[in-house]
């Protein structure tokens, strides 16, 4: 049965997939993996606009809050479905924006629209009561569209829930693994300056200003340097020690580490999603969630139900290029040479390529010693730039595995994914690196297209992948030779 709301002519098959797997909502949180491109989106929202009232849907970015945007109206051509975004201050509220602009042309920079959001209260807004940022969450649209930076204040959002039916998380695997955010240090220099002027006693903004490696979160001194803050900011429209310390506590980290730029933390949301999840309805949406995901979802949540689309809608074909076991971090002249070598006979058969590098580090180094074919455009894997969008290319070829750098962050995670599973490094650091290249590879799949894998571990690694994905492998190569045979091959078929 097609949903009335579904906007297009003719369903794909894997949407019919999709459908069935809804229908266990009643009984059960849903866990849905279905590949790039087949139209997840509309499947989803045509048929919880058929069975339920009011509907919340978190994404990761605003692109693809953009997306979810495009798919409503489309189906309000033909039905009076009422839907409202969930904006910023500044992007919500038309007087605080304009006085920025305002102060941005008189060449003062103003960088926190919240800040001056309060400022502007206290002092008495002019939109007062009719304030257009506050109205947004007491809508009583049927569809409500936000990001998942709303998840870090529960109260905030809490009216929004309660009217809900159910709550859509896409691109769900950003927030099963906890989310890093960092504080620089000039926001921590201008707190300690704030602190001292108004004789406020803050060790964790001294610990913060001397560079300690390590710093424990005191969940009593935040809330006491945020009533400070805020005190500063009603007096001098401005308060840096507000901002960092309301940053901690929405992250609900515990602890922060030293980095280069400042400090870094985890954002954990596991209570919030707990909590989310026993009061209502909950779909949850990837085209990739390996197995160690979906496992620590179900930790987490306590009930969930998996369903995996098996099929990609379009034709694709993905080659494992396992000449060489590409270096994590440290490419040599050799290394770069013999990758400029692959990446020229792959450039030779298509319009346009995309190359997936796996740092922007190592991206800076390629291009200090080599160049990049010139019907080329390079993402990084993990960037906002590898999700939500779809790029017009008939290749991609993704440069090693995009572990993440090892640092104190990822150690923190792995300490607290213990409580929820057996295998944190493998949840953590390996699985991750597997959903970084496969959404990045997702850019293209939304037509016949050719998957390019250049490092030998990806043999080992397939069973992580999507079974989507994995089951369009069709060649191992390890001679440039054989490869530039496949290649000329698959891309006659794209």
């Amino acid at each position: 049965m097609i949903p009335k709301y579904f906007p297009y002519e003719k369903p794909r098959p894997q949407q019919h997939e999709i459908w069935m797997f809804l229908d266990e909502l009643d009984n059960s949180n849903i866990l849905i993996e279905a590949p790039t491109g087949v139209g997840k989106t509309a499947a989803v929202l045509s048929y919880l606009l058929e069975k339920y009232s009011r509907i919340a849907w978190f994404c990761f970015t605003k692109k693809e809050r953009e997306v979810v945007v495009r798919e409503l109206q489309k189906i309000q051509e033909k039905y009076p479905i009422d839907f409202i975004e969930i904006r910023s201050i500044y992007d919500a509220c038309h007087y605080v924006k304009s006085q920025l602009l305002k102060l941005s042309k008189q060449g003062v920079c103003y960088p926190f629209p919240r800040q001056y959001c309060m400022h502007s209260k206290f002092k008495g807004c002019p939109l007062s009561p009719k304030c257009p940022f506050e109205k947004q969450f007491i809508s009583d649209a049927r569809v409500k569209v936000l990001t998942y930076a709303w998840l870090c204040y529960p109260s905030r959002i809490e009216p929004l829930i309660q009217k809900s039916d159910v709550v859509v998380f896409d691109e769900c695997h950003h927030i099963i693994l906890p989310q890093t955010f960092t504080i620089p240090m000039e926001y921590i220099s201008r707190a300690l300056r704030e602190a001292e002027l108004f004789s406020v006693k803050a060790k964790f903004i001294t610990a913060l200003s001397k560079r300690e490696k390590v710093i424990e979160v005191n969940e009593d001194e935040i809330c006491y340097l945020i009533q400070r803050g805020e005190e500063i900011l009603y007096k001098q429209g401005i308060s840096y020690l507000f901002e960092v310390t309301d940053i901690v506590r929405a992250s609900s980290t515990e602890k922060l580490f030293r980095t280069k730029e400042g400090y870094q933390g985890l954002i954990i949301l596991y209570d919030t999603l707990k909590k989310i999840a026993k009061s209502k309805k909950t779909v949850f949406i990837s085209a990739t969630v390996p197995k160690p995901y979906s496992r620590l979802l179900r930790n987490v949540l306590g009930n969930l139900s998996e369903y995996r689309v098996k099929q990609h809608y379009y034709d694709f074909y993905v080659i494992i290029h396992v000449a060489k076991k590409l270096p994590k971090r440290k490419w040599t002249r050799n290394i770069i040479e013999y990758i400029e070598s692959v990446l020229n006979t792959i450039s030779r058969f298509f319009p346009r390529i995309i190359i997936v590098f796996p740092s922007s580090d190592l991206l800076s180094k390629y291009t200090r010693i080599a160049e990049l074919p010139l019907n080329s455009e390079v993402i990084i894997a993990g960037s906002r730039e590898a999700e939500g969008i779809t790029i017009k290319a008939q290749c991609v070829a993704v440069l090693g595995v995009p572990y993440d750098r090892v640092t104190k962050t990822t150690i923190e995670t792995m300490r607290i994914l213990k409580q929820y599973t057996k295998k944190p490094k493998l949840t953590a650091y390996t699985a991750k690196a597997v959903v970084k290249a496969v959404q990045a590879c997702g850019r293209v799949l939304r037509n016949n297209a050719v998957v390019v894998l250049i490092d030998s571990r990806w043999l080992k690694l397939k069973k992580l992948m999507p079974y989507w994905f994995k089951s369009n492998i069709k060649d191992v190569t390890k001679s440039i030779d054989f490869l530039e045979q496949k290649i000329a091959y698959y891309s006659l078929l794209t």
